[in-house]
């Protein structure tokens, strides 16, 4: 009897260890760690960190970024900075080079809606071994264990296995639905549009223009993009930089404009040589408009709870101010 005693609260307490990680993570999920007051000489500046590029760190604000030279931020806002990077760069690593994985801790306790029935039948089941026999409630015990483990070790597979609701996906972009058209199957979530901004004007502010001008593009129909519905993190991951992902479309906006690498097919950064307007966008080649940098200034139309665009391999994409 002591023996099983034992092991039940040892399994009572790895499960209370579950619930109290899941609890704890989603109490701060409202939270935005990166937004924070920003002292640059005698300015000072409320935003979270966007990115930084040639000594110029870029701060999302509500609407809009702004940018301030690295070397004027005070000391703890150039530690917070660095930090991050450093942060970002270790993520950014292939799998097999980093010695924690980012995440993967946290993925793995997050064991689905029904190995927590389970585990609450189980218990059930000892109780009531009790009153009947030692050993069958010791055998509901060691079954008891083994489910926690189970779901340790292959709780990740599990999630692999879920797939976005479409719904979920769709409720993103109701701002715009006079601009684009939605569908989905079993499989992919597609959006169709004619690649046409309406709530702002395009190509203003230009200081290296292509001489290109938006004309409307057939995204529809069997042309419409396309959002894999099974999103699944990739074991390598593959920077976006000057040699990767340039050569054509890597996300949707919310409202129906495509979003390129921030480099373009040449490998020149196009927001520092001053090819985009004022919204973070040009017309290519083809005369397509799209963006080249995440788009922050639709959250004027939006809930900052909601992404403003989503990725062609099925992960949601927010500013820097995500939920």
């Amino acid at each position: 009897m002591k023996h099983f005693t034992l092991i039940f609260i040892i399994a009572l307490f790895s499960t209370a260890d579950v619930f109290a990680h899941n609890v704890h993570s989603h109490a701060h999920s409202s939270a935005s760690p990166n937004e924070r007051q920003w002292i640059s000489a005698d300015k000072h500046i409320q935003g979270a960190l966007s990115f930084m590029k040639d000594g110029m760190v870029y701060i999302e604000r509500k609407h809009d970024l702004v940018s301030i030279p690295y070397a004027t931020l005070s000391q703890s806002d150039r530690a917070f900075v660095d930090k991050r990077y450093e942060l970002i760069r270790r993520f950014n690593l292939p799998r097999n080079h980093q010695s924690v994985e980012p995440h993967s801790h946290e993925i793995k306790h997050d064991i689905p809606v029904a190995m927590i029935f389970l585990s609450i039948i189980f218990l059930s089941g000892i109780f009531i071994a009790l009153s009947f026999s030692p050993k069958l409630a010791t055998l509901f015990g060691i079954a008891f264990v083994g489910l926690i483990g189970y779901g340790f070790n292959h709780g990740y597979e599990a999630l692999k296995l879920i797939q976005t609701d479409p719904l979920t996906i769709d409720s993103a972009f109701i701002p715009f639905k006079s601009e684009v058209v939605t569908s989905w199957d079993n499989t992919y979530f597609r959006v169709g549009s004619i690649g046409i901004a309406k709530t702002h004007e395009m190509m203003k502010g230009i200081k290296a223009w292509q001489q290109q001008v938006p004309i409307p593009q057939c995204y529809l129909n069997a042309n419409a993009w396309s959002i894999p519905l099974n999103p699944v993190m990739a074991q390598s991951s593959i920077p976006v930089d000057q040699t990767h992902f340039t050569r054509g479309a890597i996300a949707i906006a919310i409202n129906g404009i495509p979003i390129f690498n921030p480099y373009t097919n040449t490998g020149i950064d196009a927001y520092l040589d001053g090819q985009l307007d004022d919204f973070g966008g040009h017309s290519g080649r083809a005369d397509d408009y799209h963006y080249h940098i995440a788009p922050v200034h639709l959250y004027a139309f939006t809930s900052i709870s909601k992404p403003i665009a989503y990725a062609f391999d099925g992960f949601a994409i927010y500013g820097a101010l995500e939920p």
